[in-house]
């Protein structure tokens, strides 16, 4: 008989794999971010049929009565027939669909990026209901006992009856949440807060919540009293239902950093994924749940963040180097157990060479990686290293010479510079006294005649053309607003203002308040700690107060200005909705470049920064008219001068 060999086939995609797979009757199916839901056997690694969305997916897909549903960023819901490959319907919501559903009772339950949990029949593809919150749902809904349980990126976890769609209760946290699990009358899910919470489905209320130091995506299913979770932090959790408290952790290292996605419990063992070295590979691991001892691993091309199904003695995931594994776990498990001897082996000899550069002084990054990694000996090392000094030595000394030119090139350009602008303020002044004695009122014909960009003819015809459109919109009762008026209120009043000074509550360890305080840049601290008290435990939890503006302040006008982008609005007549939709829609985009932002970089804790909607009569009490007409013919001008004293 054959050795089996770890790897049992791979399937290749055209591009990377996020969607986590479903095994059922010998298929494997799963979606990729080339647009494609697949349908591959389990046994060959052939694929049997594959159908194409109008954009990547990202939701992984169930598979129920032989009916395959899943999401897609199109934004539509599908329902294909298992077998074929054939599309039954789809429903079209207004979001990406990344949300992997729920099928339960003739009902699928999923999540859109429109904000909306959705309640459809599964033969019709017609709404049932939907339940709008407060943002994205991305989270994949838990069905138990005629409750849905989901979460939102508006920080609150909900409970929705089935039936009606009408909410039962609703737990807030401190930001976005994402799947939940539940069990024995527990609800478990994790939050872009850094949180893992375990809430009473029958009252909403918090039974315990555990804190790791970076975002938790979701738990895996309640296994032997624990519930296994990874975190951004780069460490995987074993955390006790009951008590909350951890059992063991584990941390591969400092370039890995767990996908904190769900994770895949079976036989004793806990199965997740990897990105490792910032994207340039990924692993698969498999712990030992009661130990937290790893037991094998396997490495791909590329990170993995895609959830591992198990079946059969076979795993299957996805990964960001386009390919779908199956791996026999019997034989991984004797050829991993080598890998892991390897590894070590390799630690010891890397921590022996780091000491050797050292105690000789090895401080030239490049010199010191090829020493570390074998390339050079230690004598070619310190003879490269010396010199690489001298001609760092030489090029300062170049560098000054070039400097010293450099000035005294730059008294002849300054005064070459003085004269041409002297000329050009006479030419402005002219100009000026000849657009008064044409009579050429208008603002932005006037600025541009004066600077040049058009002659003094021009000037004439666009004046003219001005005020007949002017006579025209007066004639029909429409108001003109400037694109620039409308941007200059979105920085002036509320938009700007509401989102630069937030300021929020958060709990953190004593270790992260300092190093946010002294390193970072800076909260206010609401408790008083004593770091010098013999019972002082840097593990323990304190809230501080973080300003927002500390941490947008560095370059807030060119983020604000590059999400409220203009020429997302056309000229011409335009409803006062329209106008709010584009105001509401940059305030969203630029709220989400700041929660981006982090407070602290170790430990990955994000800003948490709240977007409001606006009405148009909040920027100016005078904007209450059912539309506008829209003029941007001079944003360009606008944007190079007036913008730049803001």
């Amino acid at each position: 008989m054959a050795e089996k060999t770890p790897l049992k086939w791979k399937f290749q995609t055209g591009d990377s794999i996020y969607s986590s797979p479903a095994v059922v009757d010998g298929v494997v199916y799963f979606g990729s971010r080339d647009k494609h839901l697949y349908a591959v056997d389990t046994k060959t690694g052939e694929e049997k049929w594959k159908f194409k969305t109008g954009s990547s997916i990202w939701s992984s897909p169930a598979v129920s009565d032989g009916v395959v549903y899943f999401g897609s960023s199109d934004s539509y819901l599908y329902a294909l027939d298992a077998k074929t490959g054939e599309e039954n319907w789809k429903f079209k919501t207004g979001g990406g669909v990344s949300s992997s559903p729920a099928v339960v009772d003739g009902v699928v339950y999923f999540g859109s990026g429109d904000k909306h949990l959705y309640a459809l029949d599964i033969k019709t593809g017609e709404e049932n209901w939907k339940f709008k919150t407060g943002d994205q749902v991305n989270s994949s809904p838990a069905v138990v006992d005629g409750v849905v349980y989901f979460g939102s990126y508006d920080k609150y976890l909900y409970a929705v009856d089935i039936e009606n769609g009408e909410e039962q209760w609703k737990f807030q946290t401190g930001d976005s949440v994402y799947s939940p699990a539940v069990s024995d009358g527990v609800v478990y899910f994790g939050s872009r807060d850094n949180h893992l919470y375990a809430v009473d489905i029958n009252t909403g209320e918090e039974k315990w919540k555990f804190m790791t130091g970076g975002w938790v995506f979701s738990p895996s299913s309640v296994s032997e009293g624990a519930l296994y979770v990874g975190s951004t932090d780069k460490h995987l959790y074993a955390v006790d239902i009951k008590t909350g408290k951890e059992k063991w952790n584990w941390k591969r290292g400092d370039n890995i950093a767990l996908s904190g996605l769900p994770i895949a419990f079976a036989s004793g063992m806990v199965y997740f994924g990897s990105d490792d070295n910032y994207g340039e590979s990924g692993h698969l691991y498999a712990v030992d749940a009661k130990t937290g001892k790893v037991k094998w691993l396997y490495k791909t091309g590329g990170k993995i963040l895609s959830s591992p199904s198990v079946s059969g003695g076979i795993v299957y995931f996805g990964s960001y180097d386009n390919h779908l594994y199956a791996v026999d776990i019997e034989a991984t498990l004797a050829s991993g157990k080598e890998e892991l001897k390897r590894e070590e082996a390799e630690k010891e000899a890397l921590a022996e060479a780091q000491e050797k550069a050292d105690k000789h002084g090895i401080t030239v990054y490049d010199i010191r990686i090829k020493y570390i990694s074998d390339e050079i000996t230690l004598e070619e090392a310190i003879e490269l290293q010396t010199q690489h000094l001298k001609e760092e030595q030489k090029q300062k000394e170049l560098e000054q010479d070039i400097l010293l030119a450099a000035m005294l090139k730059r008294k002849e350009v300054e005064k070459k510079r003085k004269e041409v602008e002297k000329k050009r303020k006479e030419e402005e002044k002219k100009r000026q006294e000849e657009a008064d004695k044409h009579g050429i009122p208008e603002e932005d014909i006037r600025n541009q005649y004066i600077s040049g960009e058009i002659t003094l003819e021009e000037a004439i015809e666009l004046q003219k053309e001005e005020e007949e459109l002017e006579q025209k919109r007066k004639e029909e009762g429409i108001e003109k607003l400037l694109k620039r008026d409308l941007l200059y209120a979105c920085w002036d009043a509320d938009p700007a203002s509401d989102i630069y000074n937030q300021s929020y509550e958060t709990e953190v360890t004593h270790e992260q308040a300092d190093y946010i305080e002294n390193q970072g840049l800076g909260c206010q601290r609401l408790e008083e700690v004593d770091p010098d008290a013999d019972d002082y435990d840097p593990e323990e939890t304190e809230k501080i107060k973080i300003d927002v503006e500390d941490y947008v302040d560095n370059d807030f006008k060119n983020d604000f200005f590059s999400r409220f982008d203009t020429d997302e609005l056309e000229s011409g007549e335009i409803s006062k909705e329209e106008i709010e939709e584009w105001i509401n829609s940059s305030v969203g985009r630029l709220c989400e470049l700041f929660r981006s932002f982090t407070i602290h970089d170790e430990d990955q804790i994000y800003l948490q920064v709240e977007s409001k909607e606006y009405k148009l009569e909040d920027l100016s009490p005078d904007w209450t008219d059912d539309k506008y007409y829209l003029d941007d013919k001079k944003m360009e001008y606008f944007i190079n001068t007036s913008m730049e004293d803001w």
